[in-house]
């Protein structure tokens, strides 16, 4: 059985509280009802994934807290905790190198997203969570800001800290920022996904289309071609009819 510990011992531990380090946001991932042999097997995930780090009485990896070594030098690391609904993370870097985060936080949130995804059809576990955020230094367990409302707004107010942060300062280290090509490729590959299993057909937009073309067929109809008469193009209308079906 792991001990236990309190968020700001482990913290103390390592001289976060101290600011010896760069922090990101919080990425909450906040559940309607979150079983503590859930938070287990993501403790267990994380281990695989990633080293424990070290501490002078072993390792940091506590009953409901761990921290965990992103590479070998142990510079970076990440801090998984949990509350009564949420799963938090949040990266800390003691680089002297490293102006940035990198794509470190976003490779961790599709990993960890994914894997939440296998564990739920694994043991059939009937449960969602929604995606929040809160600033570097806030509180994950209060207060936290939910993505969809981030995403509508240029910057919020902290209660905890009475003052305004920028929406994108919160989210965009987890959430990699999309191009314009990002997006119409994402938008392009969902349909793609969506209609593969109608052997014949295929999703026909010229990749020189601009997103706004792109998100419009999306939402209302879309030129697909047959596989076996690719010369012939066809107009399908009421996609997301054709969408349900799948």
């Amino acid at each position: 059985m792991m001990p236990s510990s309190t968020f700001d011992d482990v913290c103390e531990k390592f001289g976060i509280i101290d600011g010896k380090c760069k922090r990101t946001s919080w990425l909450c991932f906040k559940f309607d009802f979150l079983p503590p042999s859930f938070f287990n097997h993501i403790t267990a995930w994380f281990i695989r994934k990633y080293k424990p780090s070290k501490i002078d009485s072993g390792y940091a990896l506590y009953r409901g807290i761990c921290m965990l070594d992103i590479d070998e030098s142990g510079c970076e690391k990440i801090l998984v905790t949990m509350s009564t609904d949420i799963i938090a993370l949040q990266v800390v870097s003691f680089s002297e190198q490293a102006e940035g985060f990198g794509s470190i936080c976003s490779d961790i949130y599709s990993e960890v997203g994914q894997s939440i995804k296998d564990m739920k059809m694994r043991y059939k576990v009937k449960i969602s969570f929604k995606l929040n955020f809160k600033c570097s230094n806030g509180d994950y367990n209060n207060d936290t800001f939910e993505y969809s409302t981030l995403k509508t707004t240029q910057e919020f107010y902290c209660r905890q800290h009475q003052t305004a942060h920028l929406s994108e300062q919160i989210y965009l280290p987890w959430m990699k920022a999309e191009s314009p090509m990002d997006i119409m490729l994402r938008c392009q590959s969902l349909l793609v996904s969506r209609l593969s299993r109608d052997k014949n057909v295929f999703m026909c937009i010229p990749l020189t289309t601009s997103p706004t073309t792109v998100t419009s067929l999306c939402a209302s109809s879309s030129y697909i071609v047959t596989r076996r008469t690719e010369n012939v193009i066809k107009k399908i209308t009421q996609v997301p009819k054709l969408l349900k079906k799948y």
